[in-house]
């Protein structure tokens, strides 16, 4: 899924300029920000504003319930250990 934001919109916050605390002078961006941007002026990669996501959903929710069902191991674990604490 590829989300393409109108150029005219994106181009509003994406500006050659750092911009600091109030007070503070604005400076340019380095030379390593405008080379990743120069990537994407008439490139093959659309600019975005938002987060390209690189993993399907299905991936991040099997991770989610492992992650759960580990947690849920783990304290069980240390309710046994707890538990043999008392009979000693």
């Amino acid at each position: 899924m590829e989300v393409k934001d109108p150029l005219w919109f994106v181009k509003r916050y994406h500006i050659d300029y750092h911009i600091n605390d109030e007070g503070t002078r604005d400076q340019q961006c380095s030379d390593r920000v405008v080379r990743a941007r120069a990537r994407f002026d008439g490139g093959d990669q659309p600019l975005t504003l938002g987060v390209q996501p690189t993993v399907g959903l299905g991936s991040v929710l099997s991770i989610f319930i492992a992650v759960g069902i580990i947690a849920a191991a783990v304290a069980f674990v240390f309710q046994l250990v707890s538990d043999m604490g008392e009979l000693c």
